[in-house]
């Protein structure tokens, strides 16, 4: 760039640059009433929790304080039942994510 002493190749397109990491979620229908709750971002979810209220009344291993890694998962069980169904999403939040966040949940 003329007058301020870099070169072209110093000076970066914002359109170049990486997008800062992220936090993305899957929920992975397992076998059974096995779901993999699937970190497919970029960044490492710390202090992950899954609103208890919000799940099935049958469920084992919800994450509570949990870390994810990107590409890692989370194996839980949860089941519904004639008198409370599976919902139709979990709520997770995690460090950064303050608000409750709704995942889809596929059988």
């Amino acid at each position: 760039m003329e007058g301020d002493g870099r070169d072209a190749r110093q000076v970066r397109d914002s359109s170049d640059d990486e997008p800062a990491p992220h936090v993305a979620w899957r929920l992975e229908k397992g076998d059974g009433a096995q779901y993999v709750l699937r970190n497919i971002g970029t960044a490492i979810a710390e202090h992950v929790y899954v609103d208890k209220s919000q799940a099935p009344p049958v469920n084992r291993n919800l994450p509570q304080d949990s870390v994810v890694r990107p590409g890692a998962g989370h194996t839980m069980l949860l089941k519904g039942s004639m008198q409370h169904p599976l919902p139709t999403e979990l709520y997770l939040r995690w460090a950064g994510q303050d608000d409750w966040v709704a995942v889809p949940l596929y059988e």
